[in-house]
């Protein structure tokens, strides 16, 4: 999966410079709309995260691994490069210090095991000289020490909020949503982060998600960045 990062760029067609920019998506199957399949998408999600519990974590790898080659199938023609996207926009300056490309390192926490091994992964990290991205659960299976978070930052990476409890249910109602967006400011104040992502990057495009500088939600191979205020 690919994540959106801020960035600057002095663009004079501001539609040139917006990521994803560049061969449309064919619609959903059956000429659904966009919502039609947010909402199928979104009931087969509260399907697996009913059962998932009772699922062996080894039958939930399998049948991962086996969706992703069927995914990959489906976006063979845009990732993982999207045509298009080796065009400058018009008006780039380019990138800093004359290089030639950027990408974006970013690791979902989503669970306690993931979370003791995140010290020893910005380790590695610092040595290559990368920098990345620590989307942490703030109500999931564990609970991020505030040290760990403070050590990743001062390092240079950064902290963003992953969900909420990452339990599928994040855009089941939009009361619900409503409430949890409270709560995702919270943490984002809390935290001092300028970064969300909802689970599976799922979305509701018209739900403002949080006070968040950058957003990363996406449904099928859509990809959308988003500001709020």
């Amino acid at each position: 999966m690919f994540a959106l990062h801020r960035y600057d760029m002095n663009v004079q067609d501001p539609k040139a410079a917006r990521p994803g920019n560049g061969p449309s998506i064919p619609p959903a199957p059956g000429g659904r709309s966009e919502a039609a399949a947010n909402k199928a998408w979104l009931s087969r999600n509260r399907l697996y995260y009913a059962v998932k519990p009772w699922i062996p974590r080894r039958v939930r790898i399998a049948a991962r691994r086996v969706l992703v080659s069927s995914q990959l199938r489906h976006a063979q023609g845009v990732w993982p490069i999207m045509p298009g996207t080796e065009r400058m926009p018009e008006g780039w300056p380019g990138w800093p210090e004359g290089k030639k490309f950027a990408f974006v390192l970013t690791h979902d926490v989503e669970g306690a095991s993931g979370l003791w091994r995140c010290s020893d992964l910005a380790s590695i990290e610092r040595q290559l000289g990368f920098r990345s991205a620590f989307n942490f659960i703030p109500e999931g299976t564990y609970r991020t020490p505030p040290k760990l978070r403070e050590e990743l930052v001062n390092a240079g990476f950064e902290v963003g909020i992953h969900d909420l409890k990452h339990n599928g249910r994040l855009f089941e109602s939009r009361s619900g949503f409503g409430r949890a967006a409270v709560r995702i400011n919270h943490y984002l104040e809390d935290w001092k982060s300028v970064g969300f992502r909802s689970g599976f990057m799922l979305r509701e495009s018209e739900w403002p998600v949080a006070r968040a500088t950058w957003s990363c939600r996406i449904r099928s191979r859509r990809i959308r960045r988003c500001l709020y205020c």
